[in-house]
């Protein structure tokens, strides 16, 4: 028995552990929850979800290089 409870505070402990989520992983997470929203037909959550999506996306200046959408990427989110 000592073994079962030394694996779950162990367990326990690395899921406490904060974790350091990059900027493609938020949009990730935040792309499936959409999917998500969209296939249970939840119209408002997909919603805010798509604002969220939009203030998650890299901000490009005008001094970037090409003013356009990336070749063969999507001119806009929206469908």
């Amino acid at each position: 028995m000592t073994w079962l409870s030394y694996k779950l505070s162990a367990a326990l402990a690395k899921g406490r552990q904060s974790r350091r989520l990059t900027r493609e992983q938020i949009l990730v997470e935040l792309l499936n929850k959409r999917a998500a929203a969209r296939r249970a037909g939840l119209s408002d959550l997909e919603h805010k979800l798509r604002e969220q999506i939009r203030w998650a996306l890299p901000v490009r200046d005008a001094s970037d290089e090409g003013d356009g959408p990336e070749p063969g990427g999507p001119e806009r989110l929206d469908p």
